[in-house]
């Protein structure tokens, strides 16, 4: 409800199951009708969506920190598909929000292995211990 940094006004959380979880600003607990089943985690991936997040930043108001409502996120329209195919989503969203963080931390290990190979390059250089090749 409140964004204390441009850009993360109605980031959403899932409540670990032990209900404990460390916050700083005012939250907002969204639930579901119960005539209409709201499958946690793609309500979750829901409110990532480039237009959720547009339109919770345009509901918002303030210059410096920004603040919204639980009435205006209510105002927020969103077409929401059967309970089976927010599943089959959800899925298919977190298998590539893993993959794309495996991906993440292979190429965050080889720029550091090519920042250390640099170094020792470098050292090498130096060091004068670097010859030319003979062919």
């Amino acid at each position: 409800m409140t964004e204390q940094a441009a850009g993360i006004l109605g980031s959403p959380i899932i409540v670990p199951e032990s209900g404990r979880f460390l916050h700083n600003q005012r939250l907002g607990l969204i639930t579901y009708k119960e005539n209409k089943k709201i499958h946690t985690k793609f309500l979750f991936h829901l409110f990532n969506t480039h237009d959720v997040r547009k339109q919770i930043h345009l509901s918002g108001s303030g210059v410096k920190v920004r603040h919204t409502s639980p009435k205006k996120v209510k105002e927020i329209t969103v077409k929401i598909p059967d309970l089976a195919q927010q599943i089959t989503i959800s899925k298919k969203l977190d298998l590539l929000d893993s993959n794309s963080k495996k991906l993440t931390e292979l190429y965050r290990n080889r720029l550091i292995a090519l920042q250390e190979l640099k170094k020792s390059i470098l050292q090498k250089a130096f060091n004068g211990e670097l010859t030319e090749a003979s062919t």
